[in-house]
């Protein structure tokens, strides 16, 4: 839980410091104020970076050399952590406070009706909270497929002999059945979770298909070396490699229906929306501790009766913080922070 929050030289803000309470929190303000820049500020805080730019410079209001964001964190608020940013420097953090985030972006309607690249990205996010270990096996994956495709492109161009891209096969498979195991995993519990917070919505049997070209179980790694073996034409055809993770695609069904082929914009965003709330759910079951959810624009595309679903699905959270640009009737019970009353200077 994070109390209260200072920023210098971020983004557009001069200087500003807002106080949150336990539970939900709007945040209220104008288009171009600075809504965003706030939710963001506390994600870096969380998580050590930004969930909308890998650019440190970005960052940093334009003018100065660093910016500052400091929090509070912790029931009583007494825990303090900070974060300097630097340009082309690593960020340096102080204290001891301890916070775990997960954000909703607007953007993250991708998930459904983006390409299949945004699925997966969106799948492994969520594997990677629950599980350190995987950013490693992501990473001996990247690095496998980067070096065949290399392979792949020498040989075609007759600077190479085959045995350069067989040299990499047993990484590719071993690393990308480890992925496909732990993604049919954890979609199989976002599933569950998906269909629990449908309720609010009334958004009935949602369904996740995987669909991948590696097997998993008993034998598999000897058949998908067979299968690599196999398309090693066609791959030297297309100049990359065919079979493996990186191939896996994500569909989402409501009964029955393809909802990036034919739901409405309202249903995907709605589906993003709960995505991350039952990420949330998920991470706050594995670690034992609840993390903060941000939902930056959440009520904007949504009716007045899927806002109440909305503001129905994140009560009783530990803590919530949402942007909009007016109050929202729903949330009588929650925390208004105007954020140009929080502003001690902005130029």
């Amino acid at each position: 839980m994070i109390r209260r929050i200072r920023l210098k030289n971020f983004r557009n803000y001069d200087e500003i410091t807002c106080g949150f309470e336990p539970g939900i929190n709007l945040v209220v303000g104008e288009n171009g104020l600075g809504k965003t820049n706030l939710i963001e500020a506390v994600y870096i805080l969380a998580r050590g970076r930004s969930m909308r730019t890998s650019e440190t410079g970005d960052l940093i209001r334009k003018g100065e050399k660093e910016a500052l964001i400091e929090g509070w964190m912790g029931e009583e608020g007494r825990d303090k952590a900070g974060i300097v940013l630097v340009e082309g420097e690593e960020s340096r953090k102080s204290g001891h406070g301890k916070l775990t985030a997960v954000a909703f972006l607007p953007d993250d309607s991708q998930m459904v009706r983006g390409n299949p690249e945004m699925r997966r990205k969106y799948t492994d996010d969520v594997i990677r909270d629950i599980k350190p270990g995987y950013q490693e096996v992501m990473r001996e994956y990247a690095r496998g497929l980067r070096q065949r495709n290399e392979a792949i492109k020498r040989v075609r161009r007759g600077n190479a002999e085959r045995e350069e891209i067989h040299y990499w096969d047993e990484l590719l498979v071993s690393r990308g059945m480890e992925v496909v195991g732990e993604r049919k995993e954890i979609l199989r519990r976002m599933e569950e979770e998906l269909n629990r917070l449908g309720e609010f919505w009334e958004m009935k049997n949602i369904e996740i298909k995987y669909y991948t070209n590696l097997e998993t179980g008993e034998g598999a790694r000897t058949r998908n070396l067979e299968k690599m073996r196999m398309v090693e034409e066609a791959d030297l055809r297309r100049g990359a490699t065919l079979v493996g993770a990186h191939r896996d695609e994500m569909i989402f069904r409501m009964g029955g229906k393809d909802l990036r082929r034919e739901g409405s914009h309202g249903e995907q965003k709605i589906l993003s929306l709960m995505w991350r709330l039952a990420h949330a759910e998920i991470v706050g079951m594995e670690r034992k501790e609840r993390p903060v959810i941000l939902l930056d624009d959440c009520f904007s595309e949504l009716d007045e009766r899927n806002r109440r679903a909305l503001c129905r699905a994140v009560e009783g959270w530990g803590q919530v913080i949402m942007t909009a640009t007016e109050e929202v009737g729903c949330l009588k019970a929650g925390h208004v922070i105007k954020l140009e009353e929080c502003h001690p200077s902005r130029r």
